[in-house]
């Protein structure tokens, strides 16, 4: 990773609602006095949001061992030992 979304990053002192963590507590304020009013809402968002690291995760790994690969193939090579 180069650099972290500036919606994560730029975290504000003063509430502002384009800002992740602002959404959220925004959220849990509202949900805080009655949880199984807005259970459906939290849990539906619980799920896409797994999915979404779901996803997210795979696609890291899956660049990262390309990656890795490409490396492995292009230093064997240049290796010294033989057999």
């Amino acid at each position: 990773m180069l650099d972290t979304p500036s919606v994560y990053r730029d975290t504000k002192e003063h509430f502002d609602i384009k800002n992740m963590y602002w959404l959220t507590q925004a959220i849990a304020t509202i949900v805080d006095e009655h949880p199984f009013r807005y259970s459906a809402s939290v849990e539906e968002l619980q799920m896409k949001l797994q999915k979404a690291n779901d996803q997210t995760a795979k696609a890291a790994y899956d660049a990262a061992m390309k990656c890795f690969g490409d490396c492995v193939e292009t230093g064997a090579l240049q290796i010294k030992l033989n057999y």
